[in-house]
């Protein structure tokens, strides 16, 4: 048919054919757009829902309780499914972050540090103000991770899990700026150390764990010259700050029955010493005392760290002293398959020494 043909053809159609037919792919048109943007919203609900599980924690296995931390005279502790709270003999028991607002917290004089996503933020204590410190690059991260260092400042390790490599930098504890890339972009496959697991403050000074080649041996080194005593060395991980002291456990204990373990301790004055404990996995304290519970008898225990003598506390209250944090004044106990945070006063005798505990709060929370 030739063209001219055709145009006639057309011409003679009823109009209200040709109206039909364009309503009709208009129509096509419309609904195609309908379930698009019902799939969009779909896909959208889905992610938000599944986002809402995750950061509420629902379905997910955990403790109903952890042990939290004592800074300034505060108890700071984490209820799942809920979020972060604080208590204080003066105040109480006040809620600082919900659970939807972090995936990981910290503490320090300054504020509650939390992470969200690829996003570092810092709540003050002092005004309650939230504020974003850090977010890493969507094409250049996948997660982040973050220590808070003694002397108030941040490092924040970057992880790329696509590319499988991570970084470190370190941060302004207050105002977020980037002070260092204190570990540039390193392979998931090197196996090494981070700089945030081997470069520890006490007071002014500077100590970084080195690992002997070819064991699982580390020494400590303080400007390269290592501060162990002869033939001693640490266990990786295994640091914890307790009072204005860095203790790690020993690694050679062939000499000890395997009821005591050796800590070295790291001094803010350079006076440096080991200790000898019983063996339990957590201590909490000060400068003078540390404090330990027996899970499996519900026993509480004192050791005078100049002595080095232990003994036992009077606890008259038959409860559960599964983990627990002390300052020294107050002590806070919980179990992982209970939800109480429970507190306790020490009791001291006319010597200064620490003989019992006084059960004061049977639930903070309540």
């Amino acid at each position: 048919m030739r063209i001219e043909q055709f145009l006639q053809v057309v011409d003679e159609l009823d109009d209200k054919y040709i109206t039909e037919a364009i309503q009709y792919r208009k129509r096509i048109r419309s609904r195609i757009r309908k379930w698009l943007t019902i799939a969009a919203c779909i896909c959208l609900l889905v992610g938000v829902g599944i986002d809402t599980i995750q950061r509420y924690e629902f379905f997910m296995a955990g403790c109903g309780a952890n042990i939290g931390q004592i800074v300034d005279g505060i108890y700071y502790y984490h209820v799942k499914g809920d979020g972060i709270y604080s208590y204080s003999p003066e105040e109480g028991n006040q809620k600082e972050l919900s659970t939807y607002w972090y995936q990981g917290f910290d503490v320090n004089e300054y504020g509650i540090y939390y992470k969200q996503g690829r996003s570092l933020f810092v709540q003050e204590h002092e005004t309650g103000d939230r504020r974003k410190l850090y977010r890493a690059g969507l094409f250049d991260s996948s997660h982040i991770a973050f220590t808070l260092q003694a002397d108030g400042n941040v490092i924040v390790t970057v992880y790329n899990k696509y590319k499988e490599y991570q970084y470190e930098l370190l941060l302004d504890g207050k105002t977020g700026a980037v002070l260092e890339t204190v570990m540039e972009k390193t392979p998931y496959s090197a196996g090494g150390l981070y700089y945030s697991r081997t470069h520890f403050l006490v007071g002014d000074r500077e100590v970084t764990l080195v690992r002997d080649e070819g064991t699982d041996d580390y020494d400590l080194l303080e400007n390269g010259v290592s501060i162990l005593p002869e033939g001693k060395r640490v266990e990786r991980y295994s640091m914890e700050y307790i009072g204005d002291g860095l203790w790690f456990y020993v690694n050679d204990n062939a000499q000890l029955t395997g009821k005591a373990q050796e800590m070295f301790v790291v001094r803010p004055d350079g006076e440096d010493e080991i200790k000898v404990l019983p063996f339990f996995s957590m201590y909490s304290g000060d400068n003078e005392y540390l404090f330990w519970s027996d899970s499996s008898s519900d026993e509480m225990w004192c050791f005078d760290i100049e002595k080095e003598e232990s003994w036992m506390l009077e606890v008259e209250q038959d409860l559960t002293l599964y983990s627990v944090r002390s300052d020294g004044e107050y002590v806070y106990s919980c179990a992982p398959w209970g939800e109480k945070q429970i507190r306790w006063k020490l009791v001291y005798d006319e010597s200064g020494r620490p003989v019992a505990m006084q059960l004061l709060d049977e639930n903070i929370r309540e």
